[in-house]
């Protein structure tokens, strides 16, 4: 989302009630997409695109947004934010793998993830 924008209307393309499995978690709404518009240069693939948080890694900075409009690359996109204290003049950064679909983030990204974490977090 830019810093400005209001919420987006649009309805989600999360299916309702969907379950997230561990290290994912459903996040809240806040105010991540105005980090994410502050540190994306003009030359991130994400620049300008309208954003909402739907998900985030509990362990590391990683938040998965919805993306809307003709800007935007995918549906979806797994952001890891930088909290640094100005935007990034590295294109590369935050670092960020986009998604054509919701399913798709699910079968490429969740479940590879939560496998794995199951399989060796201590923190399960």
């Amino acid at each position: 989302m830019n810093a400005g924008d209001s919420t987006p209307v649009t309805p989600s393309r999360v299916p309702g009630g969907f379950t997230y499995r561990a290290p994912w978690h459903a996040s809240p709404p806040g105010h991540w997409h105005d980090e994410l518009a502050r540190e994306c240069s003009e030359q991130h693939c994400l620049f300008g695109v309208t954003a909402r948080v739907v998900a985030r890694r509990q362990d590391c900075d990683d938040f998965l947004f919805e993306l809307f409009g003709s800007r935007a690359p995918g549906e979806f996109a797994v952001v890891h934010l930088v909290f640094g204290s100005r935007r990034e003049s590295n294109p590369a950064f935050p670092g960020a793998t986009v998604f054509s679909t919701f399913q798709d983030w699910v079968v490429r990204c969740m479940q590879p993830e939560a496998d794995d974490w199951d399989e060796t977090s201590p923190l399960r």
